[in-house]
This record gives structure tokens, sequence and C-alpha cells, in this order.
């Protein structure tokens, strides 16, 4: 857990701040301290990549608050993709 010495409502600007400038699409709902991104794709070596999100939750008061951090990473291999949604598209012609 990280604590902040900082108001919940600036705190909660300001990580979704941070966010959106690390170049992730932010969701986040103050009433509930959930803020989740939605996944950017990582290179990885030997022809994997790595679907990266992730979530924050928080909470706090006036004059302090706290969050917590989990990055999610799902591997997805780029020619597997390719071939399988190709393939479903063909279910449709």
């Amino acid at each position: 857990m990280i604590e902040l010495r900082l108001s919940y409502p600036e705190a909660f600007d300001r990580v979704v701040r941070l966010l959106e400038k690390e170049g992730y699409e932010v969701q986040a709902d103050d009433r509930t301290g959930l803020i989740r991104t939605t996944p950017k794709v990582r290179e990885g070596s030997d022809g994997v990549s790595y679907k990266v999100g992730v979530v924050v939750r928080m909470g706090g008061t006036d004059s302090e608050s706290w969050l917590t951090v989990d990055q999610i990473a799902v591997p997805t291999f780029p020619e597997d993709e390719k071939r399988l949604k190709n393939a479903l598209k063909e279910l449709a012609q």
C-alpha cells in the first residue's frame, strides 16, 4: 500500500493524470476509488507480446489517501492471434 499526504480528491485526480501521461486510456470512478486502464501492447521477446493493464484501488479522507496498484500482463502470440482471427472471419463467408 502507498500512503499519500494529499486529500483523496486531489490524489485521485493526480493518479488519473499520471496514468494518462504514461499513455494509458483510463476509466475511473472516484465514488468507488477504482481506476482501470485499457490494456496496451508491450513487445516481448521470441514473438510474444503482452497486453498490460493497471488497476488502482484508492481510499482516503480530506487530509490523506492511500492506494494499491496491480499490473496485469497477458501474453499474446501475434501469429496465433492472426491465424485465429482469419479463421473466424472465414466462418462468416
